[in-house]
């Protein structure tokens, strides 16, 4: 596979993760070009909002998929999980709504979500997945296997679950509930109802 030089982003790690071991998957940054080599952007992101120094509706609209609450404290969710987004690069912010990560960005994404993942002290235990486009993408990573899971179903609606396992023996299991503005599972109380079964799962 031909190199793609995009810088990975540091990931957010919050102050009590390690008794969660929750990672939780995003797509990707949208942004301003002079953004693109910012490492810290992911951190920062979260700790505005959590500051309140800075809205993101999207960051928003995943915290609701997991409280099931329209209104919530973004400390209280934030600080208990890790959060990525798979694709590096920056989607331009003016384009928002009309355009997605590109395929270069998504190829960097598949070369570099292991050794993120794999970084990660301790290593999660389950992963959700925001993005469909970043889901699918997995299972070409590399020294990644992936299998599937028994689906999450809920009145009739399944979403799909699957397990990771790294090359040195670690395993995540993982589900997808698509963007939080996507058409998969749209809105967040319905999200939550599916996360909720997945996280109850042994």
């Amino acid at each position: 596979m031909t190199p793609i030089l995009m810088l990975s982003r540091l990931p957010w790690i919050g102050a009590n993760y390690s008794l969660s071991r929750m990672l939780v998957v995003g797509e990707s940054h949208y942004g301003s070009p002079e953004q693109s080599e910012d490492l810290n952007l992911t951190r920062n992101v979260i700790q505005n909002m959590i500051n309140g120094t800075k809205g993101h509706s999207t960051l928003r609209a995943i915290e609701r998929s997991f409280t099931g609450n329209s209104i919530c404290s973004p400390d209280k969710f934030w600080e208990n999980v890790a959060f990525i987004n798979f694709c590096p690069g920056i989607v331009d912010a003016s384009l928002a709504g009309r355009h997605s990560a590109t395929r270069s960005m998504i190829k960097a994404g598949i070369q570099q979500f292991p050794d993120i993942l794999l970084s990660l002290n301790p290593l999660p235990k389950k992963i959700v997945f925001f993005s469909t486009i970043s889901w699918e993408a997995t299972e070409t990573c590399i020294g990644l296997p992936y299998e599937p899971l028994l689906p999450v179903t809920i009145d009739g609606i399944s979403v799909d679950c699957g397990l990771f396992r790294s090359d040195g023996g670690a395993s995540f299991e993982a589900i997808n509930v698509g963007h939080p503005s996507g058409p998969v599972l749209r809105g967040f109380s319905l999200k939550h109802q599916f996360i909720q079964e997945f996280l109850k799962r042994p």
